[in-house]
């Protein structure tokens, strides 16, 4: 047969006519694990790769509450996850909350991992809040 004559097939479907096609699967996004989460973020917080968002929410939780990127990324590294990770429809991001001690006091931080971006060559994390574990959820202002 020659190389620029195309070959022609026919198929034939010889099944029932009046099925109904299957429902498509749901598909679930499920989280990485804690561990991952916490390495990706660590690595977009140092600066080897991906990008930040800091959501408006998280600058006036942190100018109201006291703390800072510095404190999120603490707790991030020296801290343990509460739970495992949790897919947001409607943000289409994997939320993750880090608890850890900074002087003595509790520190929760949330932060996403965009489930649009890769999470190895283009990771975007997504700081979300902080709180103290007080109270008020503040903590009064130290030098």
């Amino acid at each position: 047969m020659a190389k620029d004559k195309a070959e022609v097939h026919q198929f034939i479907y010889t099944g029932p006519s009046d099925e109904v096609p299957e429902k498509p699967l749901e598909h679930s996004q499920t989280p990485p694990r804690p561990e991952l989460a916490r390495e990706i973020a660590l690595s977009v917080l140092d600066g080897t790769r991906g990008r930040v968002h800091l959501l408006s929410h998280f600058q006036n939780r942190a100018n109201e509450r006291f703390f800072s990127v510095f404190q999120v990324t603490y707790v991030i590294r020296n801290g343990d996850c509460i739970g495992e990770g949790e897919y947001c429809q409607e943000y289409r991001d994997h939320k993750y909350k880090f608890r850890g001690e900074i002087d003595g006091i509790e520190f929760d931080a949330v932060f996403g991992l965009s489930a649009d971006h890769h999470f190895i060559l283009s990771p975007l994390v997504i700081l979300i809040t902080g709180c103290w574990k007080t109270k008020t959820g503040k903590r009064s202002r130290t030098y």
